[in-house]
């Protein structure tokens, strides 16, 4: 059915893509990674037993699609290892453009963490996922879940508070 294959795209793709970037960081393939996601989830719809556990089942090939792509560039540059090109023209006032470093800085803090506590942090500071749907994506309790961002947070503020004290981050 287009319609309700219209509807899932729509439906999960801000998530999906989240999860993308919680798995690889900032990649000009998301869009074709993303692609191949939802191909996979299409083609493996009919093995889905549970339809209350779609968020999980999606979750899974996401990671399980982002994790091939990552082993198939392996041998490639990685995106921090190139120069940053300014994206904004120069007559941006200094509150946008701080704000903006400020951004860049938290976003590559957070693909510093671990893959577990980076994975909880993306799920509910970017995509805004509740515990309960985190928990059953990760096939966790809602209460590992938090554990997982109670360490996330430490991680962060350990890893900011230098800079603070530096006058290096702005926030």
């Amino acid at each position: 059915d287009p319609k309700a294959l219209e509807e899932l795209v729509l439906r999960y793709t801000p998530l999906t893509r989240g999860l993308i970037y919680s798995f690889l960081g900032p990649t000009g393939e998301t869009d074709d990674i993303l692609q191949e996601v939802f191909y996979q989830t299409l083609r493996s719809l009919r093995h889905l037993k549970e339809p209350g556990k779609f968020n999980s089942w999606l979750y899974k090939i996401t990671r399980r699609v982002s994790n091939a792509w990552r082993r198939q560039r392996r041998d490639s540059v990685p995106l921090d290892d190139l120069p940053e090109v300014e994206a904004r023209p120069e007559g941006i006032p200094d509150e946008d453009r701080e704000r903006e470093q400020t951004l860049g800085q938290v976003r590559r803090m957070v693909q510093g963490l671990p893959d577990i506590y980076r994975e909880v942090v993306i799920l509910r500071y970017f995509n805004k996922v509740d515990y309960e749907t985190m928990a059953d994506m990760l096939e966790l309790t809602p209460s590992a879940v938090n554990a997982r961002l109670v360490k996330a947070r430490k991680i962060l503020r350990r890893r900011l508070d230098p800079l603070h004290r530096e006058g290096l981050f702005h926030g």
